[in-house]
């Protein structure tokens, strides 16, 4: 679904990230470094990120200067050629400036971005499957852990809610997402967080 206010426009769904670069929550749908909360430990590459919207700014926060040097010696016909030249090498400028679509993590705890000064910091998984499925927990006698992103690692706690389904407890999941692991991943439906089918990587404590 999208809805559009003044200066941006926004997607609500359920979306997955891969991470490809080490980056910062953000308390506002910006790239500056003053707005990184600095009490959360970074997303690192190869870890998986739920999304519940996408904003994209119609004007980011890069494009003011341009529009500034556009305007410099506007009304001024001598200087309407180099204008013209000003303006294509802005807008160049701009497109390798570009920040965004911003992403507002599922769990509420912060913002993250798709891309930064036209680099790409994640990459959108496009294979998130919606449905119905209905499981009973396993890895007795722990139990599974509900996650907040979809990552499997155990000593991960940025990741775990503290809730946790008791062996054969039942669960409902309306989405699923498959790493290049070869782990299914499912949304539990009514809430905002994931768990697995098997892990990855084994170790010691609850799934």
């Amino acid at each position: 679904m999208e809805s559009s206010l003044e200066g941006h426009s926004d997607e609500v769904g359920c979306f997955v990230y891969k991470v490809l670069y080490e980056t910062d929550f953000r308390n506002f749908p910006n790239t500056k470094d003053d707005t990184r909360i600095q009490s959360r430990r970074p997303f690192t590459p190869g870890q998986y990120v739920s999304i519940d919207l996408r904003r994209v700014k119609d004007k980011d926060e890069n494009r003011h200067d341009n529009h500034h040097n556009d305007n410099h010696n506007g009304n001024n016909n001598e200087y309407t050629n180099n204008n013209e030249t000003n303006h294509m090498s802005n807008a160049k400028n701009t497109e390798k400036k570009r920040n965004g679509p911003y992403l507002r993590l599922s769990d509420g705890s912060g913002w993250l971005f798709e891309t930064k000064e036209g680099e790409v910091v994640m990459e959108r998984v496009l294979d998130v499957e919606v449905g119905l499925w209905c499981f009973y927990a396993d890895n007795y006698p722990s139990g599974i852990g509900l996650r907040s992103h979809p990552n499997d690692i155990i000593t991960d706690i940025l990741h775990y809610t503290g809730y946790k389904f008791l062996p054969m407890q039942k669960l409902y999941c309306d989405r699923k997402f498959r790493n290049e692991e070869g782990v299914n991943f499912y949304r539990v439906q009514g809430s905002f967080g994931w768990v697995f089918d098997k892990r990855r990587v084994i170790g010691e404590g609850d799934a």
